[in-house]
């Protein structure tokens, strides 16, 4: 967990591996979270020193110990990780497969949710660089400076919001490519839902709908495309701010 909120967004997946996809809705009804999780944060430390050998093979022995359940295991703990709940998807399976099912060592579980976010990460640039029409080499270093791969391998919602992000950018400039095409079904389509998926991420990121109106009037076949594209932007603000709203009222 040495990598910042790790800890928290951990707690989040943990919480829906159980099927609570409300942010503290299981964990803020008691001692609901193991011990281990908690112990273990690199964060947990006063001061932070490099992590040598034998501490990470003492490390690499503790497991979660959920099946057990004992009151002593278990601890209060309320999660910061609000965000809505996509961002966890493909971890929560994970978590819940390594953690309460095979109660796998800790550290082991913390590396394979890392690689999980890494994996989405590689795969939206992948896309987001054939679709961009100029600037590859741009984007492309930008999504391997070392900050942006720090941020891609850690467990964090960062890799999806920074990965969908520059494919939607990517989508924008690939459809202001040739002007004089008019957008086809299939281009609607999935201009709705990136829209959706970035309403998805942080309350901030949908200020990015706003790249839209460079799209000229002549991009789409009829007025319905246009209505269309403001329904869904719409509808995705609303489910942004909704889950805000939401969530915040679980959590302060």
């Amino acid at each position: 967990g040495a990598n910042f909120d790790e800890e928290t967004y951990v707690a989040r997946i943990f919480e829906m591996s159980l099927g609570h996809v409300t942010p503290n809705s299981f964990l803020g009804e008691g001692r609901n979270y193991p011990l281990a999780l908690f112990s273990i944060s690199y964060r947990q430390d006063v001061n932070l020193w490099p992590i040598d050998g034998p501490t990470w093979l003492d490390q690499s022995k503790i497991r979660m110990g959920w099946q057990d359940r004992e009151f002593d295991t278990l601890l209060g703990y309320t999660t910061r990780a609000v965000y809505f709940p996509t961002l966890f998807a493909l971890q929560a399976p994970i978590m819940r497969f390594m953690g309460p099912r095979l109660d796998i060592p800790i550290v082991f579980i913390y590396y394979a949710l890392r690689l999980s976010y890494l994996a989405l990460y590689a795969l939206l640039v992948f896309f987001a660089l054939r679709l961009i029409p100029f600037g590859k080499w741009v984007l492309g270093v930008i999504a391997i400076a070392p900050m942006s791969l720090i941020l891609a391998s850690s467990i964090s919602p960062d890799p999806i919001i920074f990965g969908v992000i520059f494919l939607f950018i990517a989508w924008v400039l690939h459809l202001l490519d040739n002007p004089t095409s008019q957008m086809t079904r299939k281009q609607f389509l999935v201009t709705g839902m990136l829209i959706l998926a970035l309403c998805s991420l942080k309350p901030n990121t949908f200020f990015l709908l706003f790249l839209l109106l460079a799209l000229p009037v002549s991009k789409f076949q009829h007025k319905r495309q246009i209505w269309g594209l403001i329904g869904v932007s719409v509808v995705g603000v609303a489910m942004s701010l909704g889950w805000t709203y939401l969530a915040s009222q679980v959590v302060f």
